[in-house]
């Protein structure tokens, strides 16, 4: 049995069963200190939504740099233009109607890899935290959308949070098999270098 294969079926078997799988909150309103803040999915292959992501690439770009600030800014995707060739669909996070929190995802392994989420980190930051973690909720129950990441720290939390999946570090060949890594022992976590 090929190694994707079992790959495959580990995912398969771990699938859960609950009712509230596959509900999504993208278009639903939550008053927020005085303000509405909801959550809304754009799929890359759908013409009226892809339009939408370029009217509004110069924020989300915008959105990513500054969230990853820390990081000497957001490596996933190498341009606003590479963004737009590569994502299968984003998520945009909002308050009221504006767009303060993303997470962009590539076509990857049959599946949605989260190759960055974020929100300002000056602007509403407290909102678009907020958002951020309503995204990592319907991330979790949308397994219709086979959506996967690499986490750590908080954005970790929030996966766990939800019930998130954890892979362990033995199918990482697979996923990502050209990643240089070193593995932390635990059976799961690992670390890498990010692209300069």
């Amino acid at each position: 049995m090929s190694k994707i294969k079992k790959f495959n079926e580990f995912v398969k078997a771990n699938e859960p069963k609950s009712e509230t799988v596959n509900e999504s909150r993208s278009g639903e309103y939550i008053e927020y200190k005085g303000h509405n803040i909801h959550i809304e999915c754009y799929y890359m292959d759908d013409e009226n939504d892809c339009a939408y992501i370029k009217q509004n690439i110069d924020t989300i770009w915008s959105i990513l740099q500054d969230g990853y600030q820390d990081m000497g800014g957001y490596k996933g995707l190498e341009s606003k233009r590479d963004l737009l060739k590569k994502a299968t669909m984003v998520k945009l996070g909002y308050y009221d109607s504006e767009i303060i929190a993303v997470d962009i995802f590539n076509g990857y392994l049959g599946g949605n890899k989260s190759v960055g989420i974020t929100c300002y980190k000056d602007i509403n930051h407290e909102a678009g935290k907020l958002l951020v973690e309503m995204i990592i909720e319907e991330n979790i129950k949308r397994w219709d959308e086979w959506i996967w990441a690499e986490v750590s720290g908080k954005i970790e939390h929030y996966y766990k949070k939800y019930g998130g999946l954890e892979v362990s570090d033995k199918y990482i060949p697979i996923y990502l098999p050209n990643l240089t890594y070193k593995l932390e022992g635990d059976g799961f976590h690992y670390h890498r270098r990010f692209k300069s």
